[in-house]
């Protein structure tokens, strides 16, 4: 299947925005004129007046309805024939190869890139909105329109990207190009900077969170003979992570996902870390060669929470007494030493 333009997905989602299109749970660019008074798209409000009368309104005043990743899956469906109809959480999970928690860096700022509201109380992302063009066209670093079905009161919306509580960002690139988003926003499409444990890793995926993986394999003594610690999640490194997964009673199927995440956290600090290695808009930059752990307090008695490299940098919360810095990391709190990062 030949992927889609992102370009032409933002100028269709602004369509929509301008045509005055509505919001129903569930749709997925039904047409107004083809949905009942009686149909469960508006039924489903009747327990709410205020949200049934607005449910029954957009079928007089909007061409089509909506919910927020219905957006998505409809210009989807549309546009390659194939039927698509998923959650916001699948879409995180499954359509986004290049992805991350947290404000949607800079050099992913292009047209189609989506981001996430992620909920601590349901557990679960809840919903999604797409990049539409940037606020000022001659500055893509900075704010973005960002257009998204809001919810029955709301309808296809346009708002700002750092207007509102987005924590969760990815490239849908499962059915998108972003090649040339990348390099006309920004001059090319940058490597990935990743963080061991802010996705689930597998065969044929690449990245500095894949390198640390393979690295702190081999610090335990899983064999990497042929080519070591090179970013690249290959056979040898899929049939390490089944054996260490084995070994801490885990299924042994080769994936590094949540629950092999927090056994290797563990087995790494039974065996001594790797410390030493040679809420503001401030950022917790890692300057120090090398990887550090990431731990849950501030100091070495605190358990690891991940593992992070030279060059990569996170939003800045507080700074201890001590000097350890707190910053968020995928998606939660977590504490480094000053021998390895700065504040800036």
């Amino acid at each position: 299947m030949k992927k889609l333009n992102p370009i032409e997905f933002a100028g269709w989602l602004i369509k929509q925005n301008m045509d005055g299109c509505g919001y129903l749970m569930g749709a997925v660019g039904q047409y107004t004129r083809d949905i009942a008074a009686s149909n469960w798209l508006v039924n489903q409000y009747r327990g709410n007046p205020g949200q049934y009368a607005r449910a029954k309104k957009w079928l007089e005043t909007a061409p089509r309805v909506f919910d927020c990743q219905g957006l998505a899956d409809c210009y989807v469906s549309e546009m390659t024939g194939r039927k698509v109809n998923v959650y916001a959480r699948n879409n995180f999970a499954d359509w986004c190869g290049v992805s991350g928690s947290g404000r949607l860096p800079v050099k992913y700022r292009v047209p189609g890139a989506a981001v996430f509201m992620y909920s601590a109380g349901a557990g679960r992302i809840t919903h999604v909105g797409f990049l539409a063009k940037p606020v000022d066209a001659g500055n893509p670093g900075g704010d973005w329109y960002v257009i998204d079905a809001r919810g029955v009161m709301y309808g296809v919306v346009r708002t700002r990207l750092l207007g509102r509580s987005w924590n969760r960002w990815g490239l849908m690139d499962r059915y998108f190009d972003y090649g040339a988003a990348l390099k006309a926003y920004h001059g090319g499409a940058p490597e990935p900077d990743y963080t061991l444990g802010s996705r689930a890793l597998k065969t044929g995926m690449r990245g500095g969170d894949v390198k640390t993986l393979q690295e702190l394999l081999m610090k335990l003594g899983y064999a990497l003979p042929k080519f070591g610690a090179d970013g690249d999640y290959g056979a040898e490194t899929r049939d390490a992570v089944s054996a260490f997964k084995l070994s801490e009673g885990l299924k042994g199927d080769g994936v590094y996902g949540a629950n092999a995440h927090e056994a290797l956290m563990r087995a790494i600090e039974e065996d001594g870390g790797s410390d030493g290695a040679p809420g503001d808009l401030r950022q917790v930059r890692i300057t120090a060669a090398g990887a550090w752990n990431v731990r849950m307090g501030p100091g070495k008695g605190y358990g690891i929470v991940t593992v992070v490299r030279q060059g990569a940098a996170f939003p800045h919360i507080s700074t201890a007494g001590n000097g350890w810095h707190q910053m968020e990391v995928n998606g939660d709190a977590g504490w480094v030493s000053p021998k390895c990062a700065e504040v800036s």
